[in-house]
């Protein structure tokens, strides 16, 4: 098998045509490129390059290696650009934040796309599984998880529903939020418990209760809440960002609330 570092050495070299440049380019020093080269040149067996003191020049055999590896890296590119990127997200931050970015960035967000609506648990361990390209999420990554991220923005976790900021006749029990409601509160005969942050919404839309939700907290101005906390974007511990990746993170770093 042939080392990946040596085909990177030799497409800077086979491009530049010289050997300082290349270098520069892989920020390696001139010695180490030709050692790379010249490894790879015994394991093709055959000569790559002509070199002598006046120029560098592909032989016919490196001129065919480059065309090759120059039509692998576009066939690889377009087979990336055609995987989906997995996103895995908070109901309240999709509600608020993912929803109308995917709306205002569609040439962002042109490529394939698979999205999880799910728990910060289960959307870290599907993070650090690879099974998620990023995830908005309220749990901060460690570096014990191995996933890094950044702050996005504040949620503020208040009442929406009938009297705001006092204790309502009956309570809708958002599961994802269930650790602020009192003892007594969450187990209520009275009380509704449910998964689904829509069907909260609608509920209290509805007039039939009250329920603690998350909301942007810059939004929320001076109005009650019970707790703020960050959201942020995670994404495993990736040596190179692929390239449609790193356009979205740019992107999710201009565009927090």
């Amino acid at each position: 098998m042939v080392d990946y570092r040596y085909l990177k050495a030799f497409l800077a070299a086979a491009n530049y045509l010289n050997f300082t440049r290349a270098a520069e380019e892989l920020k390696i020093s001139v010695s180490a490129l030709s050692r790379q080269i010249s490894l790879l040149e015994q394991g093709c067996s055959t000569e790559l390059f002509i070199r002598n003191t006046r120029q560098v020049a592909l032989t016919p055999e490196g001129s065919n290696l480059l065309l090759s590896l120059t039509r692998f890296e576009a066939e690889l590119k377009a087979v990336s650009t055609d995987l989906p990127m997995r996103i895995g997200c908070l109901q309240s931050v999709f509600e608020f934040f993912l929803a109308d970015l995917i709306q205002k960035n569609q040439s962002i967000f042109d490529g394939p796309l698979d999205i999880t609506i799910g728990t910060p648990e289960m959307l870290q361990v599907m993070t650090m599984n690879g099974e998620l390209d990023f995830a908005l999420t309220n749990l901060k990554p460690t570096p014990a998880s191995n996933i890094s991220g950044f702050k996005l923005f504040e949620e503020a976790v208040s009442w929406l529903g009938e009297k705001s900021g006092s204790r309502p006749k009956r309570s809708i029990i958002f599961s994802a939020f269930e650790q602020y409601y009192s003892e007594d509160h969450s187990t209520s005969k009275n009380r509704i418990r449910i998964n689904s942050f829509d069907a909260t919404v609608e509920l209290t839309r509805r007039g039939v209760g009250q329920a603690l939700v998350a909301l942007p907290a810059r939004p929320l101005g001076k109005l009650p809440y019970l707790d703020r906390q960050w959201i942020y974007a995670v994404m495993p511990n990736y040596k190179t960002m692929p390239p449609r990746l790193a356009k979205t993170v740019e992107l999710l770093k201009r565009s927090a609330p």
